[in-house]
């Protein structure tokens, strides 16, 4: 989304100033995010720093929600 975030800024800049405007913006992850599709990109296992492999022992737990800002705010808000 950060990326996503970027994008939009400059769009909106570029729309509101006549200048000929090029951006650039860079995104960055530790390798250890998506562990499973660098590991298979690179053919090798990637180390984890302890503190994200604490996640990776954590069961994932998701709510089902339909593209609803109104449910968004009633499940951040219960």
């Amino acid at each position: 989304p950060h990326g996503a975030i970027g994008y939009l800024v400059l769009k909106k800049y570029r729309e509101n100033n006549s200048e000929n405007v090029i951006g650039v913006f860079l995104e960055t992850a530790h390798p250890g995010k998506f562990h499973e599709t660098v590991e298979h990109a690179i053919q090798q296992k990637v180390d984890l720093p302890e503190r994200l492999l604490e996640f990776t022992r954590k069961n994932k737990v998701s709510i089902r929600m339909n593209n609803d800002l109104g449910q968004l705010r009633a499940i951040l808000l219960n």
